[in-house]
């Protein structure tokens, strides 16, 4: 199998728009071909920490990824775990 991947992101739109294309091959000949769509929003920290409070949200702690490390500078995720507020 072949598998491609295009990627776009808007940084106006914070969206980022994926292709996946798979091919299923019989030796060199392309026997069937999926292809897949995703779009996904991406928020800034304090977007985040604004619509959970919204939400009547307290954050009680923050990590940059699912093993709890302490968030860095460098961090491509954030995982909040929150408390709802009486």
């Amino acid at each position: 199998m072949n598998v491609f991947m295009k990627s776009e992101y808007d940084p106006v739109s914070q969206l980022q728009h994926n292709k996946t294309i798979r091919q299923y091959m019989e030796g060199q000949e392309v026997v069937k071909q999926l292809e897949t769509d995703i779009t996904l929003h991406f928020s800034y920290p304090k977007e985040i920490e604004r619509m959970l409070e919204e939400q009547g949200l307290e954050i009680v702690e923050l990590y940059q990824d699912w093993e709890r490390s302490p968030v860095s500078g460098d961090c491509r995720e954030l995982v909040y775990v929150c408390k709802k507020v009486n």
